[in-house]
């Protein structure tokens, strides 16, 4: 049986070889003017022609959603906001080899800006690999204090290390398929989530990086002293969110989020009834999705949203600072064929938009879907599921 040491040399020369194919392929950065019919041209994603605007003015009844990067998500519904995977910390290739934990607190500073962190009432994390998970402790100690904290087991076990954050987690396994609170000690909020089982695509062929369960907890030990290696995966889930009515309790906007692309038959909610309130937004994650069979077509059939928000596809090993390009294994032409997937869903499920004008964004956008740039805003009214 190979020991630790094998099993190191092992994972550093099967990265090593990632990190040599990633500096000879990791050159897209091109979405089509197929698929951005909202610019004249193609959209570049290293030139853009606009950036993210500044955070809209609050209204009633709208959703408002910025795109925080490598699948992080603020979610404002009447005056209450929830994150979904905030991370800022960026790591490179080395370093998420074998570098340890390390914050960096001025990046989550600047991430968080312009955010009303004050009304955060929970921040979740579908799975616990570290561009997920890592800054959580951070932005739920220096900016979220009271929120909720969601996530899986193996997420609470690194957690233990604060234990001041103790009393605020929740595990989805513990409500896993059930309708529950967004904070179960605060019934009265108006938004409720529903934890589904899901599974992590390989980053190559069948192989997940850092994947499998943290198995005891991380009590008495420092983040710092452990390596990102160590955070592994746990259990992954796709959440589906609910905003409610105060008052009537009506659903009145549905959100179903992913943070790993999943293929056929994986991560999906059950059948819905007749009766059931439609998806008024799907959040998919585009890396990797060429190793999830089926993805992201056969999701998108069962849920026929109305539109389409997809994340997860920029280099998270670059520095924020420098012009944005797809993570590897995603080039031009793999974009195309997600982008040429999502649409062919929509028009199977007669999502598809006709007539208006795409709305209005900077990220590549048509009429059933938007790739946002991170740091921008996106508002939905539920009345009209479409970008205002």
């Amino acid at each position: 049986m190979a020991g630790p040491r094998t099993r190191r040399v092992a994972l550093l020369l099967v990265l090593g070889g990632l990190a040599w194919w990633a500096a000879g392929t990791a050159c897209g950065h091109v979405v089509r003017h197929e698929f951005a019919p909202n610019h004249a041209g193609d959209f570049d994603l290293e030139r853009p022609p606009c950036g993210p605007g500044p955070a809209p003015a609050p209204r009633p009844g709208t959703v408002n959603l910025r795109y925080l990067g490598a699948s992080g998500l603020y979610v404002g519904w009447q005056g209450h906001g929830i994150l979904l995977g905030p991370f800022f910390s960026i790591a490179n290739l080395p370093r998420v080899v074998a570098g340890r934990l390390e914050w960096d607190r001025e990046a989550i500073r600047r991430g968080l800006a312009d955010l009303p962190v004050d009304g955060v009432v929970a921040v979740l994390a579908g799975h616990s690999h570290y561009d997920h998970l890592l800054d959580l402790p951070i932005v739920a100690r220096e900016h979220a204090p009271r929120a909720r904290l969601w996530v899986n087991r193996s997420g609470a076990r690194m957690l233990a290390a604060f234990p001041e954050l103790g009393p605020r987690v929740a595990t989805f396994e513990e409500h896993e398929g059930r309708w529950t609170p967004i904070d179960p000690r605060r019934p009265e909020l108006p938004i409720r989530i529903l934890p589904l089982p899901s599974r992590h695509t390989p980053h190559v062929d069948s192989w997940v990086w850092a994947g499998g369960e943290v198995a005891e907890e991380w009590r008495g030990s420092s983040w710092e002293e452990r390596r990102l290696a160590e955070m592994r995966s746990g259990r992954v889930y796709a959440l589906v969110l609910d905003l409610l009515e105060p008052g009537s309790g009506r659903v009145a906007f549905r959100i179903y989020y992913q943070d790993a692309a999943t293929g056929r038959g994986v991560g999906e909610p059950p059948a819905a009834r007749p009766d059931e309130p439609p998806y008024d937004l799907a959040v998919l994650c585009m890396a990797s999705y060429m190793f999830a069979p089926g993805a992201p077509g056969a999701l998108l059939d069962g849920l026929r949203p109305s539109h389409v928000l997809v994340t997860h596809y920029e280099d998270f090993f670059r520095p924020r600072e420098r012009p944005l390009r797809f993570v590897v294994p995603l080039s031009d032409s793999r974009v195309d064929r997600y982008f040429r997937a999502v649409r062919d869903a929509l028009e199977r499920g007669g999502q598809a938009r006709r007539g208006p004008e795409p709305p209005p964004a900077c990220g590549p956008t048509a009429d059933g879907w938007t790739l946002p740039l991170p740091g921008e805003w996106l508002t939905f009214s539920p009345a009209t599921p479409v970008l205002q």
